[in-house]
């Protein structure tokens, strides 16, 4: 399935340089519902990034007909925690992430006998404090985090350094991909 054009226009001009009109921040969330439109039919590629945390996790890349990645999706586990990256690419070079971050009241293993033990409250889902930005880029500079108050926030990392996960992830999505192409012949 191909995004149609008149939405990556309409994105690019929103994530392009500058900061978007006011009005416009639902263009991100444009971009990554047509992205995810796309991925159901793209082919996948899973790398295990099992050592970029300490309970594990996993990216996948969503390549097109062409073979172009448009899209991928990186999620990190961690006792305390869960952290979600959406980097889009559209083909092309890094647009925009979408990053949510997951803090559980405890350690995901502190059930109800640890709790005990510590006089302390054991892990509860429903305390999970979730909490979500997007950052738009130009190249590999920040163009604009919304929102903006979360720009700063200690979940996340600094917005930054995004454009070197994503290479990183790119670099893993591509040596898994050639070691399943080989696996496969």
């Amino acid at each position: 399935m191909r995004i149609p054009s008149a939405t990556i226009v309409a994105v690019l001009l929103a994530c392009g340089t500058g900061t978007p009109p006011v009005g416009e921040a639902e263009a991100p969330d444009s971009l990554f519902t047509a992205l995810r439109d796309s991925s159901t039919t793209a082919r996948r590629v899973v790398a295990d990034v099992h050592d970029m945390s300490t309970e594990g996790g996993d990216a996948t890349g969503y390549y097109d007909a062409a073979g172009a990645l448009f899209l991928v999706d990186l999620a990190l586990m961690g006792e305390t925690g869960r952290r979600e990256h959406a980097f889009a690419c559209a083909g092309g070079p890094l647009r925009a992430v979408q990053e949510r971050s997951h803090v559980y009241n405890r350690p995901y293993y502190w059930d109800a006998a640890a709790a005990a033990e510590a006089g302390d409250e054991a892990f509860d889902p429903a305390k999970t404090v979730v909490k979500e930005r997007t950052v738009l880029f130009d190249g590999d500079t920040v163009a604009r985090i919304i929102p903006m108050e979360m720009a700063d926030d200690a979940d996340f990392g600094d917005p930054a350094s995004l454009p070197e996960l994503f290479a990183v992830m790119k670099r893993l999505l591509t040596e898994a991909d050639t070691l399943g192409s080989a696996a496969a012949r």
